[in-house]
């Protein structure tokens, strides 16, 4: 999980507000500053619930009523779904957002996000998976750092040149293959 104290809601507003900013390199800046603050609070423990079907995997947690958090950076797009509750989240157009109740909401990879429970607060991540190891999903689905994002993103693309590359190669030998066998 990311990081997660308790602070008051006028307080939060205000963090909120400063890290919902349209430059990116800006938000990320002051995200990862806020997380670094936070890292020396006491945190609040979220306990985190893994369901697994299907090559499906769903992440749930209640969020306490009064509590900052911020989350670590997804790799992958996925689904948000809020079942219930009341927050405040931080968005990438310059102000925070309000959401109450159900919400389902697509999240992109990249996304890392700040948060303050009005109430409890009950969500949901779902990932679409083969890994079964709850200790492994962390890791998997989500980084530590925009660096290591940036990373990541590169390896990736990196590895599907690689795969196309490959898969080109065994096509034009099956084709070759294939026009020996007909002579």
């Amino acid at each position: 999980m990311g990081k997660n104290v308790k602070i008051s809601t006028e307080k939060s507003v205000d963090i909120l507000d400063m890290v919902s900013i349209n430059d990116i390199e800006q938000r990320r800046v002051k995200l990862n500053k806020l997380e670094l603050l936070m890292n020396s609070c006491e945190q609040v423990d979220v306990p985190v619930k893994h369901r697994f079907s299907g090559g499906i995997y769903a992440r749930e947690i209640v969020i306490p009523k009064g509590t900052l958090l911020v989350g670590r950076i997804h790799k992958f797009d996925h689904f948000d779904m809020m079942i219930s509750g009341d927050i405040l989240v931080s968005t990438d157009t310059g102000e925070h957002k309000r959401l109450s109740g159900l919400n389902i909401m697509e999240g992109k990879s990249g996304k890392k996000r700040a948060g303050y429970a009005l109430e409890d607060t009950h969500w949901i991540t779902f990932h679409n998976v083969e890994e079964r190891d709850p200790e492994e999903m962390y890791e998997h689905i989500t980084c530590g750092s925009f660096e290591e994002l940036d990373k990541f993103n590169k390896d990736l693309s990196n590895a599907l040149k690689q795969y196309e590359e490959e898969e080109n190669i065994l096509k034009e030998a099956a084709k070759h293959i294939l026009e020996k066998s007909e002579v």
